[in-house]
């Protein structure tokens, strides 16, 4: 297992790489490279119940995000079709940066996040009492707070790299459209519980459910590139 200054080393090059190609998808990792970083200090400080379990999530989530690009670089239609979609239309310079980092989150957490769940959830649900699901599922929420963290204090900076040039009332819009991301986020994490443990319920179909989440990722995506951006995201809840 990656030790945790591999994990953030290894995206900050990534994103050295791209930034020195002029590669967008860097706008995405430098947002998860923070993200990581919240949540390890979030971890290190005690914010979760179990930490233990909290951090053995953290490293299965980022090894779903690293073998999609790997996917991706090596034969790009090898990744998961979300992925293709994110990473293709990252790099266009008419992606906006709220539009790119949705895009990524929408990926890894509406596709990779639950992928993730199932693997650490379904060899220990059956054994787990009431008390101990519900631990689970209040450590999952937690994050959404880090989340909304990572993204306010991210985003000011990549505009400011990436959208150097907005008019004043671009910008008001811009705050406003941080709150729905908010909003987009946390339902999507429920959303993203609920089939993780739709797919480890015995009487499930997985397949079903499997296809039905890459379904929903590319709905989404669709979506947030469409012509009302974020806002018709919320016409999807």
């Amino acid at each position: 297992m990656l030790t945790t200054p591999t994990i953030t080393e290894r995206m900050q090059g990534v994103i050295d790489r791209w930034e020195a190609q002029e590669d967008r998808r860097a706008i995405f990792l430098t947002c998860y490279a923070e993200m990581t970083r919240n949540m390890i200090r979030a971890i290190d400080a005690g914010e979760f119940e179990d930490p233990v379990w909290v951090s053995a999530l953290l490293y299965r989530f980022v090894d779903y995000y690293f073998d999609a690009l790997l996917a991706f670089e090596c034969r790009n239609s090898a990744a998961p079709v979300v992925w293709q979609y994110t990473f293709y239309a990252a790099q266009k310079s008419e992606t906006n940066v709220l539009k790119n980092l949705l895009l990524g989150i929408n990926s890894h957490i509406c596709y990779d996040l639950i992928y993730a769940l199932v693997d650490l959830l379904q060899p220990e649900w059956r054994f787990l009492s009431p008390e101990m699901r519900a631990l689970r599922h209040r450590d999952h929420t937690h994050v959404n707070e880090i989340i909304r963290q990572s993204v306010e204090a991210v985003q000011v900076a990549l505009v400011a790299k990436y959208q150097p040039i907005l008019r004043f009332s671009e910008r008001i819009f811009l705050h406003a459209d941080e709150r729905i991301v908010y909003r987009v986020i946390g339902h999507w994490r429920q959303q993203v519980w609920e089939y993780a443990i739709g797919m480890i319920n015995p009487q499930s179909h997985p397949d079903q459910l499997y296809a039905q989440v890459e379904q929903d990722a590319m709905r989404r995506a669709r979506a947030i590139l469409g012509e009302n951006g974020i806002r018709g995201l919320l016409q999807m809840f």
